[in-house]
């Protein structure tokens, strides 16, 4: 319970998998795979948030969660991202 995400791992067909419970889940946040379940498909799902990867491969995320499409969310995907950040 409580294990963070960011111990996961991210799957060849593009599902995030949790390292301790073993659940998978899409890039809209949807339970895809549960172990212990013989029937797939839950209500469990993640909040998503606006992300972008930098040129030189940092993960960019935004701190709020929007909706897929939301005006919120194409804000911030339009949002240049900071070239500067890096020492030299």
């Amino acid at each position: 319970r409580g294990a963070p995400l960011s111990y996961g791992r991210l799957e060849k067909n593009g599902t995030l998998t949790c390292s301790y419970h073993g659940w998978q889940f899409s890039g809209a946040g949807d339970t895809t795979y549960v172990p212990t379940s013989a029937q797939q498909g839950c209500r469990a799902c993640l909040r998503l948030h606006p992300s972008r990867v930098c040129d030189h491969g940092l993960l960019w995320v935004w701190p709020r969660s929007a909706a897929p499409g939301s005006d919120e969310m194409i804000s911030a995907l339009l949002k240049p991202l900071p070239v500067n950040h890096l020492p030299p």
